[in-house]
């Protein structure tokens, strides 16, 4: 649990309303920014002292099940102008936690993941590849033209939702919105720090009429390592280089163990943060050798067998 160890001092008698976490017993020099728990709540320390609204835990944590390929499923339908906020903890270690949305087929969704300093909006789709985000929705149905206001945040408490007290603008554009179906639709959230295991989701709705959407949440994964050559000019070349190069496999439009396919995505490491440059490859898979072409993104844009 990414809380803070020792000793500190609060307040009050109940967590719950205290107004601050201080290491002093004088109450005179703040804590560190963090999260803090006792007697099963959960609260978070912002760096100006700033106390964050409690949470009974660890109900309101969603924990995905162990080994990275069952999801738990959240559904929200027939809510509108609200940001819907998930806490997920994962498992110790480093490594890429996968989400993947369904955003509706009327309405954009908003998603916004938080893991330590870093916000990440960008997602791969089975059908178009990598986009930036932060909407995902149906073209028909204008972000910009519902306008961003102040949108106040629900939380998660395990079983529904409860108005946090916070509000949040969440800037965003249209760009993402498509009018065909997006296929797959997936996140790869780097979890770098082996000892924090919390990651914020934002779900978010500027819409004024009933949304519905439905996120996928799986556990900490190490992704698929693949022996692939350096970069090379032509599929011909490719396909007789020497295969001594490693990369991580981002499953997008294949499951685990298959086969690779056109839009899955090829990273240099092992927490998804840098993707493999644009170019030709070569890999072994199965029995035969192949050649891909990967985009700027690191997304498999063609794949072919080699002669």
């Amino acid at each position: 649990m990414p809380t803070i160890a020792g000793v500190y001092y609060i307040d009050s008698s109940d967590f719950s309303t205290a107004s601050g976490v201080w290491s002093d017993s004088g109450l005179t020099t703040l804590a560190d920014a963090g999260y803090y728990q006792y007697d099963g709540v959960y609260r978070r320390l912002l760096v100006d002292g700033t106390l964050l609204p409690a949470f009974a835990c660890p109900s309101c944590l969603v924990a995905p099940d162990d080994g990275g390929t069952v999801a738990t499923t959240i559904l929200r339908t027939g809510f509108s102008g609200r940001a819907s906020r998930i806490r997920i903890i994962t498992s110790d270690g480093t490594g890429v936690v996968r989400v993947t949305l369904d955003p509706g087929t009327s309405r954009a969704t908003g998603i916004y993941a938080t893991y330590g300093s870093s916000v990440l909006s960008e997602m791969y789709s089975s059908n178009f590849g990598r986009l930036a985000g932060p909407f995902y929705g149906n073209s028909s149905h204008s972000v910009a033209s519902e306008g961003l206001t102040t949108t106040p945040i629900d939380d998660w408490n395990g079983s529904g939702w409860d108005d946090s007290g916070e509000e949040r603008v969440y800037s965003g554009d249209d760009l993402s919105l498509k009018a065909s179906p997006y296929g797959n639709l997936v996140m790869f959230i780097p979890k770098t720090d082996a000892n924090d295991s919390l990651v914020l989701l934002d779900l978010v709705s500027v819409f004024t009429s009933n949304h519905d959407w439905e996120v996928d949440i799986f556990n900490l994964i190490e992704l698929e390592q693949l022996s692939i050559t350096t970069v090379q000019g032509t599929q011909a070349a490719a396909c007789a280089a020497s295969q001594t190069e490693t990369v991580y496999v981002g499953r997008v439009a294949s499951a685990i163990g298959a086969a690779l396919a056109n839009r899955d995505v090829l990273f240099t490491d092992a927490t998804a943060q840098t993707p493999l440059s644009n170019g030709i490859y070569g890999f072994d898979e199965g029995a035969n050798t192949y050649s891909v072409s990967v985009d700027q993104y690191g997304v498999i844009s063609s794949k072919t067998i080699c002669p």
